[in-house]
């Protein structure tokens, strides 16, 4: 059986929250993710990826993606750019630069980053 908590909060996940309900029930254990652009902070303790296995998040003037790979994230990039991009962060960074610069005057904005697993 699976319990689901979906809790929404400002800038990171509720810790004492999480510590709390694993403390009093042992054989629980929570999973989240973080996703806090303003701060540059994505995160997970899902070491696993069963839970949340998307390890990278493209962020646009349109909406936000999540990839489970670096090739998915690659391949969806390439589409935006129209030419190929290497499955690295430094190769999607760069071309979403370029791209950027390129339709400065359209208001184009792009923020790739990888979604860090943390320990606690």
């Amino acid at each position: 059986k699976k319990l689901t908590i979906y809790q929404s909060t400002a800038w990171c996940e509720q810790e004492g929250f999480r510590k709390f309900i694993e403390h009093k029930f042992p054989s629980i254990k929570i999973y989240y993710r973080d996703i806090e652009s303003g701060c540059g902070w994505y995160g997970t303790n899902d070491s696993t990826g069963e839970y949340f296995p998307e390890r990278y998040i493209l962020e646009s003037y349109v909406d936000t993606q999540l990839f489970n790979t670096i090739e998915e994230a690659a391949e969806y990039v390439s589409g935006i750019v129209n030419q190929k991009v290497e499955a690295n962060m430094k190769a999607i960074e760069l071309a979403l630069d370029n791209f950027e610069e390129e339709n400065e005057d359209d208001d184009v904005f792009y923020s790739f980053h990888q979604i860090q697993v943390v320990d606690n």
